[in-house]
């Protein structure tokens, strides 16, 4: 049995659970349990097959956790553990094994945060998992990684079809707070030039200037129209009368001169 390489028993309706004697098998090189009713967990002992290129222990009852000692095999391409009871994180170490093509994870109940996935040399199929965090679209469509790698995990969230919308963050809260305030401090100070500025005059009367942008003095818009002289009005109402400066440089003002109200 020593020499033993490959081993598949796919399909045959075995029950039972995967014995620590498989580490015996230090040859085999594909071994396939797949679809069978294989329940318990999977031995730290496998571990020891340092021949192990395929391993496939897909759809049965297997529950706990991927065992670290998987890690130790740096010949592995590809793992297929999907339709099981699997719980916790996927053990750190797999993903970083040389050799490693494709692993595919999917239908158990693995926890974790999807960013350790998205940077992975091998294909990840973690689709109806239990794993959180964010995905951008510039880490999911690439040649290795694709959307429905990930599909049914609730707490995955992104701006890519078939996820929900990430919720802010704490600094792009914090953008909002800067940015808010200062768009409030631009904003006041468009209104403030486009509106008229409203003077006060010694004897009570009130200065309305329209299209006033700062720059000129009242005292020159008065030397203008040569202290309200009425060839620069331009208009009369009950409210007042309405003058029109015009400078040198082709700029216009006009100025509202509203009497005040005497009992």
């Amino acid at each position: 049995h020593k020499k033993l390489q490959d081993l598949d028993l796919s399909f045959n309706g075995i029950s039972g659970f995967i014995v620590s004697e498989i580490r015996l098998l230090t040859n085999l090189s594909y071994f396939f349990l797949d679809s069978n009713h294989i329940n318990g967990s999977i031995p730290l002992e496998i571990g020891n097959m340092k021949s192990l290129i395929e391993l496939n222990l897909g759809n049965n009852k297997i529950v706990g956790q991927i065992p670290s000692t998987l890690a130790y095999r740096s010949l592995l391409n590809s793992l297929f553990l999907s339709h099981n009871y699997l719980t916790r994180t996927v053990p750190s170490g797999i993903r970083d094994l040389s050799f490693l093509i494709y692993v595919n994870l999917s239908y158990n109940n693995l926890t974790g945060n999807i960013r350790l996935f998205l940077i992975n040399k091998a294909q990840f199929n973690l689709s109806y998992n239990f794993l959180e965090g964010r995905i951008l679209e510039s880490q999911i469509f690439s040649k290795i990684m694709h959307s429905n790698d990930f599909f049914g995990n609730k707490d995955l969230c992104g701006d890519i079809k078939g996820f929900t919308h990430c919720p802010p963050t704490s600094q792009t809260m914090l953008q909002v707070k800067i940015l808010v305030p200062l768009t409030i401090f631009f904003a006041i100070l468009l209104i403030g030039k486009t509106q008229p500025e409203t003077r006060s005059a010694k004897n009570g009367d009130m200065f309305s200037i329209w299209n006033y942008d700062g720059k000129i003095t009242y005292e020159e818009i008065i030397k203008v129209i040569e202290d309200f002289d009425i060839r620069y009005c331009i208009g009369t109402g009950g409210y007042g009368s309405v003058y029109k400066a015009q400078f040198p440089s082709g700029k216009v003002v006009a100025l509202k001169k509203t009497s005040s109200l005497r009992g």
